[in-house]
């Protein structure tokens, strides 16, 4: 038997951890004093045996939890101050503990993995864990907890799903994560909604949504993008037919013949974008139903050196023709940005606005979405 089995399988934990010893091992609550002599094989085999307890104490403090709970009625309660954890600490892992039983726990992934699948159906929640464990999915390499949390956000964004943690926070990493939060939130139940600047409409992928589909470049039409051609200032659809305005204009100006972003998205003239803005919302308003909202993507730009503030200048407009402002969600793009500027007299943007609108002034009446997660 060697040290490390000692600790961790047949320690009997005395009353108080104050401090023991076990052949010359001392643990405190503060840490370990190693004896001298002890072998580098032992050494080693301790490391991995701690790594393990720590990655299975919450699992066993969950599972404690429930045991007590169930046979021990309000008694339990009284334990539960010995462990010095906070009730919601306890609760949460108590939770977790009851979604899982043992046989669907997989070894290779931590208690945060299966926390961040315990509010999904069991199938839904096993198949994504078996993608994440190197034991069972195709790379053999695990899936850390931030990429694993993404893998599950487009999981759930695919079946029209918004998992948000208590309340949703106002920045995301996809617009389709802020559509589907703003919709949820912000819109009537089953919305009647038009994307007035749908291009490609990448920012729909992983949405249940289906909105009618307008953009002004006749080519997404002929590709089968889009189901009508018309201007976002002219629109052929009657007045309070929708429920929902989806508004997505180019964001940037004066873009070069060889602008990748301008090839793919378009650009307008001038030094910013702000005139497009009161004629939309004029015709935003006439389609409208009572109480419809405006879900609008705007970003910032510089241009000749000047800052452009479009995210302002559209709410401003919005106020001026019948709109309420009413939230707002930042959409962050991560990782380097690169560019070829030699000298740089502003600072790059990685983020746009998301703005809700609502028809009507001093309109902010809210739904709050059913939140899962």
């Amino acid at each position: 038997m060697t040290v490390a089995d000692q600790i961790v399988e047949q320690v009997e934990i005395p009353d108080t951890l104050e401090q023991f010893s076990i052949d010359g091992l001392i643990v405190t609550r503060l840490g370990l004093a190693l004896p001298d002599n002890l072998p580098y094989e032992q050494w080693e085999l301790i490391g991995r045996k701690l790594r393990s307890v720590e990655r299975a104490i919450q699992w066993l403090i969950g599972d404690w939890i429930r045991f007590g709970e169930s046979h021990y009625g309000e008694m339990y309660a009284q334990a539960l101050d010995a462990t010095e954890y906070s009730y919601g600490t306890l609760r949460n892992q108590a939770y977790v503990a009851g979604r899982f039983e043992l046989s669907r726990r997989h070894d290779n992934l931590s208690f945060t993995h299966h926390q961040e699948v315990a509010a999904l159906p069991p199938a839904e929640a096993d198949d994504l864990l078996a993608r994440a464990d190197p034991s069972t999915n195709e790379t053999g390499e695990p899936i850390p907890v931030s990429g694993f949390r993404q893998m599950v956000r487009h999981h759930n964004l695919r079946r029209g799903r918004a998992t948000v943690e208590g309340r949703p926070g106002s920045v995301v990493e996809n617009d389709a994560e802020a559509l589907v939060t703003l919709i949820g939130i912000h819109a009537v139940a089953n919305p009647r909604i038009i994307d007035v600047t749908h291009n490609d409409g990448s920012m729909w992928v992983g949405t249940a949504f289906a909105p009618t589909r307008v953009d002004v470049d006749p080519q997404y039409q002929a590709m089968g993008f889009c189901d009508v051609t018309a201007d976002c200032r002219n629109l052929p659809f009657p007045a309070s037919s929708y429920d929902c305005v989806v508004f997505d204009p180019p964001h940037i100006t004066d873009a070069g013949d060889d602008s990748i972003m301008g090839m793919r998205y378009g650009t307008l003239p001038g030094e910013n974008i702000s005139d497009l803005f009161e004629p939309f919302l004029r015709e935003a308003h006439r389609l409208l139903a009572p109480d419809g909202v405006v879900i609008a993507k705007i970003c910032d730009q510089v241009h000749a050196q000047h800052q452009q503030w479009q995210h302002i200048d559209f709410i401003e407009d919005a106020v001026d023709n019948g709109f309420t402002a009413c939230d707002m969600m930042i959409r962050v793009r991560r990782g380097e940005i690169n560019g070829e500027w030699h000298h740089l007299y502003h600072v790059r943007k990685q983020h746009v606005f998301w703005i809700v609108l609502r028809k009507g002034e001093d309109n902010c009446q809210r739904r709050y979405m059913e939140i899962t997660g």
